[in-house]
Order: C-alpha cells, then sequence, then structure tokens
C-alpha cells in the first residue's frame, strides 16, 4: 500500500493572511483538523495549520483569533512526501520526526494530499 492509497485528496487550503477565527470556522465547517497554507511563491515552503496551534498558539494564551493570522503561527515547512512512498515508510518518518500528520506531494502538481497518523492506522 501506498501515500496515495491511504491521503485526503479534498484538502482544504488557507493564505498566510487568513485570521484563526477563519480557520476554526473551517475547520469546524469541514469537520477537519488541518489545513494547507498556500505558499506566497514557488520558492517557499508549503506549510501547516493544525487545530493544536489554534488551540496551544492563540486559544491557550489569551490572544485574540480575530487578530492573529495564519502567518504568524504556522508551522513551516510542512513534510511532504511521495505518493509513491510505502505506508509502512510513511509511518518510521512520521515517528522518526515526531509528525501527526504529513503532506503528499507531486512532482509539478505541489500538494495533492495529506495523511495523519489516524490514516496509517486505518491502513493496517
Amino acid at each position: 500500500m501506498k501515500a496515495r492509497d491511504i491521503m485526503t485528496k479534498d484538502l482544504v487550503r488557507v493564505e498566510s493572511d487568513a485570521t484563526i477565527a477563519w480557520v476554526i470556522s473551517k475547520m469546524k465547517h469541514f469537520r477537519i483538523r488541518s489545513l494547507i497554507v498556500e505558499r506566497a511563491s514557488e520558492d517557499e515552503p508549503y506549510g501547516i495549520i493544525t487545530v493544536r496551534d489554534a488551540v496551544y498558539k492563540v486559544i491557550a494564551t489569551g490572544l485574540d483569533p480575530k487578530m492573529v493570522k495564519v502567518g504568524e503561527i504556522k508551522s513551516e515547512p510542512a513534510i511532504c512526501v511521495s505518493p509513491d512512498t510505502d505506508v509502512r515508510d510513511v509511518a518510521k518518518f512520521m515517528a522518526e520526526k515526531n509528525l501527526s500528520r504529513v503532506l503528499i506531494c507531486t512532482e509539478g502538481k505541489g500538494v495533492t494530499g495529506i495523511a495523519s497518523l489516524f490514516d496509517v492506522l486505518k491502513a493496517f
């Protein structure tokens, strides 16, 4: 089984200048825990914003989600793997890097999917 077999293909993306309040509303609406942060240019890495980022870096610290921008707290660079990566290798990589999700990047197309720890578990 490959990364392409377990990845989520319906991605929700966000720009760096969006507010965390907007991100929270999208996460609730789509029932997801992360969004892909678009690159401002091709030489910049992709980023990721998670529910954990919103809670720990904004809400728990008393910041106003309507004032904090995604670009201020996003995790960057987001880690990418090829769609051809074996799921066992994805699991090892995630364990070694202490990651809860990885982006699936296709050369020439950018981010084409995302895989979480839960996705990896479902494969077994």
